[in-house]
């Protein structure tokens, strides 16, 4: 039969459990509010039991484990929730930012467009106006200003990415840091063969945390260390040493965000390009996402404006009577054909490549990424990672992507690598160059007239003149009209015959190209009589003329963007209605995380968070049973004493 002495070791088991228990409870009572909290209970065995009298007898309770309540695979779920949670908000955050600057009336750029098409319009119907010709410069300077404006903005969205990474970056060193450091206690806790419960919960934290600042993936070691990846499985941290990331310094060859992971033995890898989820990987998603294409789509319109304002103004006429010269910044500005090739920091050759635009109208919305590997150079289309060519030299002519690549001094070496952006810089550079506004063009270069005296009906049109020479037409040309040549006897220079077919070409396009000069277009219409003349001369003196001015005013509406799919309005309208597009597609994604993290943590919170009122009852229940255990080691002393004085008596 059990002796006190059993009994006083059973009531003692049962106090010590109680105790546990008790302990237990209230530390989990005490960190109901600690985040990353995994509620704890204490796992009892029955003592073993010893033979008596033909009958086992027990010998009360053991402590098998404090254990938390713990899921590994909900763990998971939060940790990647809370990455893509934090991800998305940010990105939208930064996308929203955005879109607002591009959309508002004061800050974007579809106000001063109109002012600048409204100002010409006003010229064109009173050209000979000295104010509204400064009107139009006035308008010029604002778009100009505007585009600059932008485009500054757009630089401190840059900045203000690079600041943020920074901030990001410095967190997810320090935490990653931590997890080493708490591997290290949790190896050796489980090394003396404990489970250190508190410790595990703290990683947990901090790597849900770290997952907040970048996207990792994790992986248990036989020790109970977590290693820690991030980007294509790049190392983070393992065991007890934790690497380092660090944001590369921009340069001339780094106009965006750049990632390094360091090692202990210094330099760094790049990982800007495998970096996913949380805060850092939203940063690089926007700046390489919609901020790169809000910028590319605003240089593109800067350039399409520059070469169509520049090319249809040298087509006009000023009020000094001299050909027009460029009104905006020259599209192929030796500045413009640097700053659209960034030389890669990593090059060994010294070449420095020029860009020039050939055909605004042809350029794809994308940047470029031009090799050479020591024979030929490759091109590749970055949007669509399209190669689009491969030669042996250069210069070359793009005619499909609407530029020209050339050396513009040194020499590459094999290996060296050039990011081509054919619309960097022009938003930045865009400025008027026209002088004053007696040199502004909005006459034709060319009137054209038929004599008084002609007998027939003969009438010339207007004229419009392409592939100018930059200078006014020196000496008229008269075109006498001889039936018997089959058209109009052409004057020096250029010489020759017209041919000109009433009944067939009347009211059709005539051109005639005039030596030094350029080309002329117009029609006729009618039938002349022989000997009739139609004069072509220069309008210098049509100060009141409007043809050049309605010729630029048309360009509003001209397609002259996106494969000559659309205006420069429409350019800008299509810009903006696509990030507030994206931006609105964002936000739908970051509600769905959110709900999806919230999901994610209520799962945890079920099995893991403390629940007071439980707990309350537990401590109930477990002071109950240390009394319990007190009175049967009161109640086995009581025998233990009756055995003794039994036994002395």
């Amino acid at each position: 039969m059990a002796t006190g002495t059993n009994l006083f070791g059973i009531g003692l088991s049962g106090l010590r459990a109680a105790q546990y228990g008790l302990a237990t409870t209230s530390h989990n009572i005490a960190n109901a509010g600690t985040t990353g909290y995994n509620r704890q209970r204490v796992d009892l065995a029955t003592g073993m039991p010893f033979l008596d009298s033909g009958s086992y007898f027990g010998t009360g309770v053991r402590l098998l484990e404090v254990r938390r309540s713990y899921d590994q695979f909900l763990t998971r779920e939060l940790q990647s929730e809370t990455a893509l949670a934090a991800e998305q908000r940010l990105h939208h955050s930064l996308a929203a930012r955005l879109d607002a600057l591009l959309s508002d009336p004061t800050t974007g750029l579809a106000a001063n467009l109109q002012g600048y098409f409204d100002a010409l319009q006003e010229a064109a119907a009173d050209p000979a106006s000295g104010t509204a010709r400064q009107v139009v410069l006035d308008q010029a300077d604002r778009l100009a200003e505007r585009f600059r404006g932008l485009d500054s903005r757009l630089r401190q969205s840059h900045d203000a990415v690079e600041a943020e990474a920074r901030s990001a970056v410095e967190s997810i060193n320090t935490l990653a840091a931590e997890v080493a450091r708490l591997n290290r206690g949790i190896a050796q806790a489980r090394g003396m063969g404990a489970e250190p419960n508190d410790l595990l919960d703290q990683r947990d934290e901090l790597v849900r945390q770290l997952g907040a600042q970048v996207g990792i993936a994790t992986l248990i070691q036989d020790d109970g260390s977590l290693n820690v990846y991030v980007g294509s499985g790049q190392t983070l941290v393992v065991g007890s040493e934790a690497h380092r990331l660090a944001v590369a310094p921009r340069g001339a060859d780094r106009p965006a965000l750049g990632l390094l992971l360091q090692g202990s033995g210094g330099g760094g890898v790049e990982v800007t390009d495998q970096i996913r989820g949380g805060a850092l990987g939203a940063l690089v998603a926007f700046e390489g996402g919609l901020l790169a294409d809000a910028e590319r789509r605003l240089g593109q319109l800067a350039l399409g404006l520059a070469d169509a304002m520049n090319t249809q103004h040298r087509l006009g006429m000023d009020q000094n009577g001299q050909i027009g010269g460029d009104l905006f910044t020259p599209l192929n500005d030796p500045a413009l054909q640097a700053a659209r090739a960034l030389a890669q920091g990593s090059n060994a050759g010294d070449a420095r490549l020029a860009v020039s635009i050939d055909s605004v109208v042809a350029l794809k919305d994308s940047d470029y990424r031009l090799t050479y590997d020591g024979a030929a150079y490759q091109l590749v289309r970055l949007r669509d990672n399209t190669l689009v060519g491969t030669f042996a030299g250069l210069p070359q002519t793009l005619a499909g992507e609407g530029f020209s690549l050339d050396l513009a001094g040194g020499s590459p070496a094999a290996g060296d690598s050039f990011i081509l952006r054919p619309a960097g810089g022009a938003a930045q550079q865009m400025r008027r160059v026209l002088s004053d506004s007696p040199s502004l063009a909005l006459a034709s270069p060319v009137r054209a007239a038929a004599a008084a005296d002609n007998l027939g009906q003969a009438r010339i049109g207007p004229v419009s003149v392409a592939g100018l020479a930059g200078v006014p037409l020196a000496t008229p040309v008269t075109l006498t009209y001889d039936g018997a040549s089959g058209g109009f006897l052409v004057g020096t220079p250029p010489g020759g015959t017209l041919a000109y077919d009433p009944a067939a070409d009347s009211g059709s396009t005539l051109t005639l190209m005039v030596p030094g000069f350029g080309e002329l277009r117009f029609a006729i219409t009618g039938t002349p009589e022989n000997g009739d003349r139609l004069t072509l001369e220069s309008n210098a003196l049509g100060v009141g003329d409007n043809g050049n001015a309605l010729a630029l005013a048309g360009l509003q509406e001209a397609q002259l963007l996106l494969g000559g799919t659309a205006s420069l309005a429409q350019a800008y309208e299509r810009t903006v209605g696509d990030i507030a597009s994206r931006t609105r597609g964002l936000a739908l994604a970051a509600d769905a995380q959110e709900r999806l993290l919230q999901r994610a943590q209520e799962s945890r919170e079920a099995l893991s968070g403390v629940n007071l009122d439980e707990e309350a009852a537990a401590l109930l229940r477990y002071q109950q049973a240390y009394e319990a255990s007190a009175r049967v080691i009161a109640a086995s002393d009581e025998v233990f004493q009756t055995l003794l004085n039994v036994l002395g008596g």
